[in-house]
């Protein structure tokens, strides 16, 4: 465990999502690399936390709201002085920014966009859409270091910050570890693949923006062309409204809905395709985690990340958005179609070792 005073700290809303598993990789790995590093989360322990804060000192610092942690951020960053903090998601952004600007302490600022904040900034109402866009606008530019997680996000922190581009260090998070390899082959016995039929794939949050209604719509047309299986992998406040789609179209029976599960990868190997239906992303790393285990992939082509990460489609296939006929034409397509051959050198960006050392650069990061 670190018991020293942290010369790097990341700040988060909370350890769960994918925000959770990204900076555990990169705090566990910048650890590896010698570096003084700590954990400061707005939430309590979840998600993520029970793994990390066994090797990494974690604090707790909000009661479950970033805004709820402005103080006590606050008296920490005085407390501890940090050699850099940084931040993750537009929220922690705003507030890290605004206590560093009375703090008054030498910690360098980081603020990193994983959402596009093009996207997140439509789930709020008029006048806290209004509100965010302010706080950005007047806030952003006051960060010492701008990263966003893909080009995409990248334009949209451009737009809504008015930061320069050239300004703006694109970082793809660290998805790619040796533990998912191993993962993956772990055995498992589900009667979807004892029947010789293809077997399509969805891991992710069940939710809106996820648009999976879109995809089981779609999923009931590729019935008409191929007998298949769906297994869906997540969960989310959508999941009895999606179960309930199931039924209406008459697929339920063709449906796994499996929830969350610890180690998903098994099914990866096993599936013949993996389907992302969704309306908005930042880089989705479902779809990095089935490159690297040699899966075939149907996306939306929704900003930001899919295309990216397929290289405009040279690594799958992309879909125009909520559009559910040629999403099940491109199921049907690229189930017989071979598997694409993806370079070492475009995963490699994607691995853990990569990520940290590409923010260990950008962030001068030289002293112990």
């Amino acid at each position: 465990m670190n018991t020293t005073k942290p010369s790097y700290v990341f700040f988060v809303p909370s350890l769960e999502g994918g925000i959770g598993r990204i900076t555990t990789h990169l705090a566990l790995g910048m650890q590896a690399e010698g570096k003084k590093v700590e954990v400061w989360s707005a939430s309590k322990a979840s998600g993520y936390a029970f793994e990390l804060q066994q090797k990494v000192k974690v604090r707790y610092i909000g009661k479950g709201s970033v805004r709820s942690s402005i103080f006590s951020l606050s008296r920490a960053l005085k407390k501890y002085s940090p050699t850099s903090l940084i931040s993750a998601s537009f929220h922690a952004n705003c507030v890290a920014i605004f206590v560093s600007i009375f703090t008054k302490t030498k910690t360098n600022f980081a603020i990193a966009d994983h959402p596009s904040l093009d996207s997140a900034l439509k789930e709020f109402s008029l006048i806290k859409r209004t509100m965010w866009m302010f706080l950005i606008f007047i806030l952003y530019r006051f960060a010492d270091k701008h990263i966003a997680v893909s080009k995409g996000v990248a334009n949209a922190m451009s737009k809504f910050g008015r930061i320069k581009m050239s300004n703006i260090s694109i970082l793809p998070n660290p998805v790619i570890t040796d533990k998912i390899f191993t993962d993956a082959s772990v055995k498992i016995n589900h009667p979807f693949f004892q029947n010789n039929k293809p077997v399509f794939l969805y891991v992710g949050r069940l939710s809106y923006e996820k648009d999976v209604s879109n995809l089981l719509y779609s999923f009931k047309k590729v019935q008409e062309s191929i007998a298949s299986h769906l297994i869906i992998i997540g969960d989310g406040p959508d999941r009895k409204d999606l179960e309930q789609i199931a039924k209406k179209i008459n697929i339920s029976d063709k449906i796994s809905f499996l929830g969350h599960q610890d180690n998903p990868y098994p099914y990866f190997l096993q599936s013949d395709l993996l389907v992302l239906s969704s309306t908005r992303e930042g880089l989705p790393t479902v779809l990095i985690e089935a490159l690297a285990l040699g899966l075939k992939v149907v996306s939306t082509d929704c900003p930001s990340g899919p295309s990216e990460i397929l290289d405009n489609g040279t690594y799958g296939t992309l879909v125009k958005l909520g559009d559910s006929n040629a999403f099940a034409q491109s199921i049907v397509s690229t189930l017989n179609s071979s598997t694409p051959k993806v370079p070492k050198s475009e995963l490699e960006k994607y691995t853990v070792k990569s990520a940290v050392l590409n923010y260990i650069k950008t962030l001068n990061i030289n002293s112990r």
